[in-house]
């Protein structure tokens, strides 16, 4: 056996000192067992280290995995896969388990999408991305991800989306594999998801905008049913079905300037549109509405866009004052002067002047998170990323849209 072999033999490998089972388990039950010194064949039993602390034990066979208690580092023999990659700092997420420190700090910081350390699964919390959209824009957009690779069927890598970097057998990058099960190789690691609850899923309804918007890999648990040219009037007969069939927590929508590049007014628009909230928020979801674009091909609407955003602002303000959670139904962010207070830069659209460009979204992304965020829960209404109006500040019911 390779253990026997190996009894109170010394594997140096970097500045980390690796054991044979020179004590069996029953002599340590909560540590591990190590020479006293390098040069005295006396033993001695090591905790393991907490929760949270660096990471000094290691997981059984003794001599498969342990992280160095100084530097973090993480050493194993050849062929061993744990969750740890050498060279990589580590530290301990159970007494003897090691995790990778840049996973346990994204898991910390709540990260919607992380990359864990080598094998097959997820951290508690998180799941695999099996779906290959998710994974391209992974691949294409993360600044972990070394590009994006392309799609497989394999036995041999982990299943669903995942990343190799300086990997025998892989070209660096995030690939996405459609085998069920898969299995870990090497230092191959799985890209995760946030695993979310019942109720706090994301719907994105509404016009171009959001169905040109990338939002499966942005915002984990979602379902985009953007259609291209509608209305307030069509998402408003489709909006039950929308909302019965994802049981959302949040609904984003996106409508309204459809309706006034068809000829309809801003109170004509505005009328559909608060039908729209109605079914949404009887149906116990909240609304996040992305207010309309200062379009450079649309200069003769933005009157009336502007006109609609502050029926809006008045509606979420209006709503607001009517719950007792602190969480307004009803929450809007400003584009049209959050666009205005960056120069309404051409690159923020299309080259036909109307849709978004990854520019745009890229705005679109960094405001949209927050207000939907709990730190952000009793907002109405943000601009810029930041919060314009909250309940909080006393002056619930009145907007001060401008």
């Amino acid at each position: 056996m390779r253990a026997a072999a190996a009894l109170l033999a010394i594997l140096l490998v970097g500045s980390c000192t690796l054991l044979a089972t020179a004590c069996n388990d029953a002599t340590c039950t909560s540590g591990w067992c190590r020479l006293k010194s390098t040069d005295s064949e006396e033993t001695e039993c090591v905790d393991f280290q907490s929760e949270g602390k660096s990471c000094g034990g290691f997981t059984m066979p003794q001599w498969e995995q342990r992280c160095n208690s100084d530097t973090h580092i993480c050493h194993y023999p050849e062929g061993v896969s744990p969750n740890c990659i050498e060279g990589q700092p580590c530290i301990a997420d159970a007494p003897g388990s090691c995790t990778l420190l840049a996973t346990a700090q994204a898991i910390d910081n709540g990260d919607s999408v992380i990359l864990a350390g080598a094998g097959n699964n997820c951290p508690g919390g998180y799941a695999q991305i099996h779906k290959r959209k998710a994974c391209a824009t992974i691949g294409k957009t993360h600044s972990t991800s070394l590009g994006w690779r392309g799609q497989e069927k394999t036995s041999n890598w982990p299943s669903g989306c995942y990343h190799c970097d300086s990997v025998d057998g892989c070209e660096d990058g995030t690939w996405f594999n459609k085998h069920k099960r898969g299995s870990a190789n090497g230092a191959a690691r799985p890209w995760c998801q946030k695993s979310q609850s019942p109720g706090s899923s994301i719907l994105f309804a509404g016009d171009s905008d959001i169905s040109e918007w990338s939002t499966d890999a942005e915002f984990p648990n979602s379902k985009n049913v953007g259609r291209g040219g509608w209305t307030c009037k069509q998402l408003l007969k489709k909006i039950d079905t929308f909302v019965e069939q994802n049981q959302p927590g949040w609904v984003i929508v996106v409508c309204g300037e459809n309706d006034m590049a068809y000829g309809k007014s801003p109170n004509a628009a505005y009328a559909q549109f608060r039908k729209v909230v109605n079914k949404i928020t009887a149906a116990g979801a909240r609304v996040l509405y992305m207010g309309t674009k200062p379009e450079p091909d649309s200069k003769s609407l933005w009157k009336k866009y502007q006109k609609y955003d502050k029926k809006v602002s008045r509606l979420a303000a209006q709503l607001s004052s009517t719950v007792s959670n602190n969480m307004p139904p009803l929450v809007m962010i400003d584009v049209y002067n959050g666009f205005m207070d960056v120069g309404n830069k051409l690159n923020l659209y299309q080259s036909d002047k109307l849709h978004l460009s990854s520019e745009g979204y890229k705005l679109w992304n960094e405001w949209a998170h927050p207000a939907i965020a709990a730190q952000g829960k009793d907002c109405y209404l943000w601009r810029s990323g930041s919060c314009s109006k909250s309940i909080s500040d006393g002056r619930k019911g009145r907007a001060l849209f401008v």
